[in-house]
């Protein structure tokens, strides 16, 4: 499948997205790449390295770092 911002190359939609996924009840699945606003289309094209190409201090992975941060310490998900 084609990433999201092929899509539509919006980051503030997939932020949103992305904090839907964080956020709601269940396990969240974010395509890798997502992390770094990759924008590849269907097959091949969506499949860049990312090896090769991580940036820890690209925003949309500081965005996911501090929404994953935000889950541990409130524990929106655990049952007592």
């Amino acid at each position: 499948n084609a990433r999201f911002l092929s899509q539509n190359n919006d980051t503030t939609l997939l932020k949103s997205a992305i904090a839907f996924t964080l956020t709601t009840v269940g396990i969240p699945i974010i395509y890798y790449g997502d992390e770094q606003a990759f924008d590849g289309g269907n097959d091949p094209y969506n499949r860049e390295p990312l090896w090769t190409s991580m940036n820890p201090t690209a925003p949309i992975y500081l965005y996911i770092k501090a929404i994953n941060a935000f889950r541990k310490i409130s524990k929106i998900h655990y049952e007592e």
